[in-house]
C-alpha cells in the first residue's frame, strides 16, 4: 500500500537528463500518462543498498539511463527540478539521495528517488507512459511497507491532527509556528497554536520530542544555523510555559540543510523557517 497514489491522463514535465552543474541543466521533457507514488519505511539497511535493490526490482523490462547520489547530481539545484510529492508522503534530505531514471522499449520513463528522514526511508516511484501505449509495471518488486501506526505507541486518531502525525510519521511540522526573516521571536497567534501540542505531551508523559528549528537561506550559513537553534528554544520555551516539563524536550537547529520548499521564492523561503517535533521516545 502507498502512501500516496496520484495520477494524470495527460501531463508534460521535464526532468533532468544528467547532473546539474551551474552552467549545465539539461532536461529531457516527456509527455503521456503520469502515475506517481511514495512509500515510507523503517530504515532496516544502508540507504544505498534499499535504494540498490529498488532499482533492480524496478528496471526488469528497462534500461538505467541516469542515475545519481546527493551532491553528484546537482544537490538543492537538482532535486528541485524533479517533481517531488510534498511532505509528509516524501521527504528529500539534500545530504543524502539517490535517483534513476529508467527507460523501456515503448518510450515510457520510470524516476526512483530514495531518501531518508532520521530512522526513516522514503521511497518515490514515477512513471510516465506515452499515450496510447501498455505501460510496464512500476510495482516494485521489495515495495517498502508503510510505517505502521503501532510503531509508537500514542494518542488515538481522534486526537488533534498534531497527535496523528507523530504517531503515524514520527514527526509533523508546527505549521501554526511562523518566523519573520530574521527573527526568532514566538508571537502570542504561534504560541496559541502550540495548545494542541503541549496538551498531548502533558496527557502522555512518556513523551519525549526533539524541537527542530529550521531557517531559509538567505544570509551567512552560520548565522542561519544559530537563528534555527535559537527559533527551536523558543519554541520550547513556549511548551514549557504552558505547563509542559522539560525533560520532555529537546531543542536542535540544522540551519537551511533541510528545506520543504524552494528558497528561489519569497513564498518557499517563509515556509522554510519553520520548526519540526520529532518523536524521539513514546513510552507508558
Amino acid at each position: 500500500m502507498a502512501l500516496s497514489d496520484t495520477r494524470e491522463d495527460l501531463v508534460m514535465v521535464a526532468l533532468p537528463k544528467g547532473p546539474v552543474t551551474p552552467d549545465r541543466q539539461e532536461t529531457i521533457t516527456l509527455e503521456g500518462a503520469w502515475h506517481q507514488r511514495t512509500w515510507r519505511a523503517p530504515l532496516t539497511t544502508d540507504l544505498t543498498r534499499l535504494f540498490a535493490e529498488m532499482r533492480d526490482s524496478l528496471a526488469k523490462g528497462r534500461v538505467v539511463a541516469f542515475q545519481c547520489a546527493a551532491q553528484a547530481c546537482g544537490g538543492y539545484d537538482f532535486r528541485f527540478l524533479l517533481p517531488v510529492a510534498l511532505p509528509p508522503d516524501m521527504e528529500v534530505d539534500l545530504a543524502e539521495f539517490y535517483y534513476a531514471r529508467m527507460e523501456d522499449a515503448t518510450g515510457g520513463h520510470l524516476g526512483l528517488l530514495v531518501s531518508r528522514r532520521f530512522d526513516t526511508a522514503y521511497v518515490q516511484v514515477t512513471q510516465i507512459v506515452p499515450t496510447g501505449v501498455q505501460p510496464v509495471s512500476s510495482a516494485p518488486q521489495a515495495a517498502p511497507v508503510v510505517v505502521p501506526q503501532s510503531r509508537v505507541s500514542g494518542p488515538a486518531p481522534s486526537l488533534p491532527e498534531v497527535a496523528q502525525r507523530l504517531r503515524s510519521g514520527g514527526f509533523a511540522v508546527l505549521d501554526g509556528v511562523s518566523f519573520a526573516s530574521g527573527s526568532a521571536d514566538v508571537d502570542d497567534q504561534s504560541a496559541r497554536s502550540l495548545q494542541d501540542l503541549a496538551d498531548l505531551l502533558q496527557a502522555e508523559g512518556g513523551l519525549v520530542l526533539d524541537i527542530v528549528g529550521h531557517s531559509d537561506t538567505s544570509g551567512d550559513p552560520a548565522a542561519n544555523l544559530a537563528l534555527s537553534q535559537r527559533r527551536a528554544d523558543a519554541v520550547r520555551r513556549a511548551l514549557i510555559a504552558k505547563g509542559v516539563a522539560g525533560d520532555q524536550l529537546t531543542a536542535t537547529g540544522i540551519g537551511a540543510l533541510s528545506p520543504r520548499y524552494s528558497n528561489a521564492t519569497a513564498e518557499g523561503r517563509a515556509r522554510n523557517r519553520r520548526v519540526e517535533a520529532v518523536v524521539r521516545a513514546w513510552g507508558p
